[in-house]
């Protein structure tokens, strides 16, 4: 499993977390924002691409697509996962 998002981070590094958690990433062309999008996120979350920092909407939606996919594995499954020990993927 990746780090645990927590508020204060980066965008860059939210942004690693939430593609390996199964989302996806959108720029829609002639806005400057950037689109996330998760199967866990009841709607898309629109964030300006300009900035480097992770909007506290966008951590606490990083936070329940992480919790989400964390009890789709389970926590004896997380250890193998997380060490590349398991023939699960988290895509």
């Amino acid at each position: 499993m990746p780090k645990y998002p927590h508020n204060g981070m980066n965008r860059r590094e939210l942004d690693r977390i939430i593609l390996e958690l199964g989302g996806t990433i959108e720029y829609p062309r002639r806005t400057g924002d950037a689109l996330y999008r998760h199967r866990s996120f009841p709607h898309p979350v629109r964030v300006n691409n300009r900035r480097k920092d992770a909007t506290r909407e966008l951590v606490a939606l990083a936070r329940a697509a992480y919790d989400a996919v964390r009890r789709e594995v389970g926590p004896e499954r997380d250890r193998l996962v997380s060490a590349g020990a398991s023939d699960v993927r988290i895509d």
